[in-house]
C-alpha cells in the first residue's frame, strides 16, 4: 500500500508505442525499397523494352541483344547512381581526400595559366 501512494509511476501508452513503432517502420520499409529500387527499376524496364521489340516486330536475335545490352548498362548506371547517393548521404566518404587535392592541382593550373599571360602580355 505505501509503495502504491509513495511510489513513482512510469505509464507507456498504447499511442506513443505504436507512434515509435510507425516511424521505425517507414524507415525500414525506405531503406527496403532504396535497397531493392535498382532491381524494381531493371525489372520494369526490362520487360517494358521487350514488350516494345515484340510489338515493333524486331527479329529475334537484334531484341535479345539490345535487351542485354540495356540491362547491362542500365544496371551499371544504377550501381553508380547507388553509390553516389550512399556517398552523399554519409558525408561523402567516397572521396573525402580527393577534393582538397583536386582543388590544389586547379589553383596550380590557375597560377600556370596567369604566368604565361603575364608572359605573352610583357612580350
Amino acid at each position: 500500500d505505501g509503495a502504491k501512494s509513495n511510489g513513482m509511476v512510469f505509464e507507456i501508452g498504447i499511442s506513443f508505442v505504436f507512434l515509435h513503432y510507425q516511424s521505425i517502420f517507414i524507415g525500414v520499409m525506405r531503406c527496403l525499397f532504396q535497397s531493392f529500387r535498382p532491381l524494381l527499376i531493371l525489372f520494369v524496364f526490362g520487360q517494358i523494352l521487350k514488350a516494345v521489340f515484340f510489338v515493333a516486330g524486331a527479329p529475334i536475335w537484334l531484341s535479345f541483344y539490345s535487351i542485354w545490352l540495356f540491362e547491362v548498362i542500365y544496371g551499371l548506371a544504377q550501381c553508380a547512381i547507388s553509390f553516389i547517393f550512399i556517398s552523399f548521404f554519409y558525408n561523402n566518404l567516397s572521396f573525402a581526400r580527393l577534393r582538397p587535392a583536386l582543388a590544389a592541382s586547379l589553383r596550380q593550373q590557375r597560377d600556370k595559366l596567369a604566368r604565361a599571360a603575364r608572359l605573352l602580355a610583357a612580350a
